[in-house]
């Protein structure tokens, strides 16, 4: 029984994502989405960082990533903007999160970048192909998988003074 619908006029972009009682949804057309879970009403919309085309990932904070044309954007459950990160052209792929908080997007070309949990980058590696699917594992590896078929596994390293 479908208990309730919601068709922005763009579209909705890449993964949704459900915090609490909220589910966030991307549109191509640079909004960021909040949704009451259960009636479906409207909470919130943002513009988002360039256009919603990645989709929407949520940490275990409650931290919003979605990523545009030229940016990948963070915000708050509440839609406030925490920061945005530019220089970088994410492919249609929703970004993945490590338990740390470091955010790792596939860029164009093939690329991946990992974004600190302040929104600065922290590097841009590789030659990954056209990336197709990123998750993490519990022990904080990332796993990310290519169109022609290679998985990669990919332990972060973060450097502590």
């Amino acid at each position: 029984v479908i208990q309730w619908t919601f068709a922005p006029t763009a579209g909705i972009a890449g993964n949704i994502a459900i915090d609490g009682s909220a589910i966030y949804v991307a549109s191509p057309d640079n909004s960021l989405y909040a949704l009451d879970l259960a009636a479906g009403n409207e909470l919130w919309h943002r513009a988002a960082a360039g256009g919603g085309k990645t989709g929407v990932t949520v940490d275990g904070t409650g931290k919003l990533y979605v990523g545009g044309d030229a940016a990948l954007a963070a915000f708050d459950v509440a839609g406030a903007r925490d920061w945005s990160s530019g220089g970088l052209t994410p492919e249609s792929l929703a970004p993945a999160v490590s338990s740390s908080g470091t955010v790792f997007v596939a860029a164009q070309g093939g690329h991946l970048a990992a974004i600190g949990p302040d929104g600065q980058l922290r590097w841009v590696a590789g030659n990954f192909g056209h990336v197709r699917s990123m998750t993490f594992s519990s022990a904080d590896t990332l796993y990310v998988l290519s169109s022609d078929g290679t998985c990669w596994n990919i332990k972060e390293i973060i450097a502590t003074n």
